[in-house]
């Protein structure tokens, strides 16, 4: 699988849905689409459609994961709790390098926009499917 055929996948479940704004939270766990076996793509489905509490269910026991801890931090960066992300993505720092990306960058981009342009909303979203498509391709 691809992260653009899983992207294809996610828009057919919530074809109205329009992710990746910061501070997008809310869609209930019960709404999301997790036909996944794997707990961190799940996590990474939650986050997409802005269900925190789901992805944070799914990770909690993914913790050792560097995978993880970045995401983790993509979800207090949505909640608005920018210095827990940034310790999160501390955590995750041979992520961040993996994926070309300065997550404490983008965190501080979100926290001095309070009304984001589509540009952030953008490089937000390349946050997740890069880190997606580093996780598809471990899975093989």
């Amino acid at each position: 699988m691809t992260v653009g055929e899983l992207l294809a996948e996610l828009r057919n479940a919530k074809p109205d849905f329009v992710p990746f704004q910061p501070y997008v939270c809310g869609m209930p766990t019960a709404d999301v689409p997790t036909g996944h076996d794997d707990p961190m793509l799940r996590a990474a489905i939650h986050v997409y459609f802005g269900d925190q509490n789901g992805a944070h269910d799914q990770l909690q026991p993914l913790e050792a994961m560097p995978e993880a801890s970045y995401l983790h931090g993509i979800i207090h960066r949505r909640e608005g709790d920018f210095w827990n992300a940034n310790y999160w993505f501390r955590q995750a720092r041979s992520i961040a390098r993996q994926i070309g990306i300065d997550p404490e960058d983008l965190t501080e981009r979100v926290q001095a926009s309070p009304d984001p342009d589509n540009l952030l909303a953008d490089d937000l979203l390349a946050e997740w499917k890069s880190l997606v498509d580093l996780r598809l391709r471990q899975l093989g």
